[in-house]
């Protein structure tokens, strides 16, 4: 597993555009000539499991799975809570839903260093409607750090097992440490559901209710080089 900063000081430059899920309108992405890119399939190294516990320190992997040569999309290799996508009852959307905000305060400074925030991208996100069941519509917002969208995985995020995802040592481990399910930033099929990853790494785009505390976290997040 290579350091975050060496993945990044590679020397394969080669650029290309994104399709989905972000705008292109910053001026990170105008600086491909400076910048090289981190493969798919990588893993990367940034961040690390915050407190006093006996996991104090832990770094936090990354696995790559869209880069360009500016930045890199990246989703964490382990689900780092067992958290809700919102405290309440209710149709909810990602705009407003307590995870984001969660994600993008609570996590973003306590697992973070102030130098590792530098090279964490922050994005406008565009969050489609579910492609089969519809909902509410959720406008752009901006993030650093976010749950994959349904477009996101099923454009970037290969086939069911590379999707399989276990909780952080951290963290209860499930059961018999399998694959656990992770949720999505897209709307469900029910006015209070958000869509998820299965176990088995399939899509629900039903979904589970929005207050369901036994799905996994598996941020993600656009890093780009530093300098």
């Amino acid at each position: 597993m290579a350091n975050f900063f060496d993945v990044l000081n590679g020397r394969n430059v080669k650029r290309t555009h994104a399709a989905s899920g972000y705008d292109d309108d910053d001026d990170d992405y105008g600086q491909a000539a400076a910048s090289y890119a981190m493969k798919r399939g990588e893993t990367i190294v940034l961040g690390h499991y915050p407190g006093d516990s006996s996991y104090a320190e832990t770094p936090l992997s990354w696995l790559v799975i869209h880069a360009d040569g500016a930045s890199a999309l990246a989703v964490s290799t382990w689900g780092i809570a067992w958290r809700p996508m919102h405290d309440r009852e209710g149709e909810i959307t990602w705009e407003k839903c307590a995870l984001r905000y969660w994600l993008n305060t609570v996590f973003y400074k306590e697992y973070f260093s102030d130098d590792e925030r530098e090279s964490i991208l922050e994005k406008t996100l565009g969050n489609e409607r579910n492609s089969v069941y519809g909902g509410k519509r959720c406008p752009a917002t901006r993030d650093h750090v976010f749950c994959l969208s349904y477009n996101m995985v099923s454009s970037w995020f290969g086939g069911y097992l590379s999707r399989n995802c276990l909780p952080a040592p951290w963290l209860p481990q499930g059961t018999s440490g399998e694959s656990c399910s992770w949720w999505l930033r897209t709307h469900g099929g029910a006015p209070g559901n958000m869509a998820r990853i299965n176990s088995q790494g399939v899509p629900d785009l039903y979904g589970y209710a929005a207050t369901d505390d036994t799905v996994l976290v598996r941020p993600a997040m656009w890093v780009r080089r530093r300098g």
